[in-house]
Parts: C-alpha cells; structure tokens; sequence
C-alpha cells in the first residue's frame, strides 16, 4: 500500500496544520515559520496533501529555536484530534481498546508519514511501538526526513 508516489519522504498535510495551530496558539508565528520553508499553510487543506519530512524537521526545528520550550512535543500532543487523520483517526478513536487501536495504527502508518516504518513487538509483560526513519530514501542534500 503506497500514498506517496515519489520517492521523498512526506507527511500528511493534516499534521502540519496541528502544528501550526499549536504554534499559534503558543505565541509562534506559524505562517512565517512554513513560508520560510516555501509552504503555504492553505494549500495543506485539501483531502490528500502532503508534506516532505525534510521541510517538515526544518519548520520543527525552527519552532522549537524559535520557543525553547522543550515540551513543544507534548503542547502538539494536547492538540492532535481524530478527525485531523480522516477515516484512520476516527477509527483509532473508536477502537474497543488500546492494543487494538496500535495495530491498526501500524498496519495503516505510511497514510500518515511514508518515510518511517512502524512497528508493534509485544512479550509477555510489555508492548512497544517502535518508529525508525528510512534515511536511505532520503535526499543526499538533507538527511534528515
């Protein structure tokens, strides 16, 4: 299953639209921070689009210079909202139980970022959800995605 039909690493639109709202609301303006990076912040509105992770590390650590509030991540957190993530969000929100909703985060992750691989292991007394970058698909010029 594939959404991204170039080889770049993207992110769906939708979670840089949180962050810009969790920057504003924060006192960071969003707007400057994304058309610095060549990003128009409306044009992330629409149904599919996507953003390339390389820009999008760039405008999070131009945030978080920008801040120095090291808990940028958990304010972003507080501000994440099932429907951001159309169908998948809704039915995260609605699994019968954590475990459950995990799984299918997994199974379904390249719709939120196809630059990374996600992972569910579990043993007896822990389950763990594991993220790594795939660099090697990334730019030569950025490596970082």
């Amino acid at each position: 299953m594939s959404y991204n039909t170039t080889s770049i690493p993207t992110t769906v639109g939708s979670w840089a639209l949180m962050m810009a709202h969790t920057m504003d609301k924060n006192g960071v303006n969003s707007r400057a921070i994304f058309s610095g990076q060549g990003i128009e912040l409306e044009s992330l509105r629409q149904n599919k689009a996507r953003i390339i992770n390389a820009k999008l590390n760039d405008v999070w650590q131009r945030w978080l210079s920008l801040s120095l509030d090291p808990y940028i991540a958990l304010k972003l957190a507080d501000n994440v909202k099932p429907g951001a993530f159309n169908t998948l969000g809704m039915s995260l929100d609605v699994s019968q139980h954590v475990y459950d909703a995990l799984k299918r985060f997994v199974r379904f992750s390249k719709y939120l970022n196809d630059g990374a691989e996600t992972s569910l292991t579990e043993n007896e007394d822990e389950v763990t959800l594991k993220f790594s970058a795939k660099l090697s698909d990334c730019p030569k010029t950025n490596s970082l995605c």
